[in-house]
């Protein structure tokens, strides 16, 4: 799970705590209607909001196994709220290291069952099954690397 989305949660519960104080336990007459209001925001919309972003961050990795493609080596925590769920779903996960090889684990069958190999380079992959088409990104930084999927439906052009 995101850090950073661990961290806002965290500071959204500061916040209603604070609001609820400020607004119901000692209202003053400048700040008690706004203290409700924002108690009621943070509530109902952040709070909420960012606990659904962990929920499925956390089941991330299990989404993308189901589509029968073994996960990079190495990938971890997901990025954002790019989780796998959609239409056109996207996973996007943080890597310990910053030498990414995608190529060379992807053209293993092994780590592919039911995908055939479209396209490989050695940052980039294109794999195809019967109906949907999965594109595989490595990217590299200054500090870690990256890993991003893609799956996409075939569409038969008429």
């Amino acid at each position: 799970m995101d850090k950073s989305i661990i961290l806002l949660l965290f500071f959204s519960f500061v916040l209603a705590i604070t609001s609820f104080y400020l607004g119901f336990i000692k209202p003053s007459k400048n700040l008690g209607y706004a203290a409700k209001s924002f108690f009621v925001l943070v509530s109902i919309i952040l709070i909420p909001l960012f606990a659904g972003i962990l929920w499925f961050q956390s089941s991330a990795k299990e989404r993308l196994i189901e589509t029968g493609i073994v996960p990079y080596p190495g990938i971890g925590e997901t990025i954002g709220i790019a989780f796998g769920t959609g239409e056109r779903p996207v996973w996007l996960f943080r890597t310990g290291t910053d030498k990414l090889s995608i190529g060379s684990f992807y053209s293993n069958e092994n780590n592919r069952p039911g995908w055939n190999l479209e396209e490989s380079g050695e940052q980039t992959v294109i794999l195809i099954n019967t109906e949907n088409r999965m594109t595989v990104k490595a990217q590299t930084g200054p500090e870690k690397g990256s890993v991003m999927y893609l799956m996409d439906k075939i569409t038969v052009d008429k």
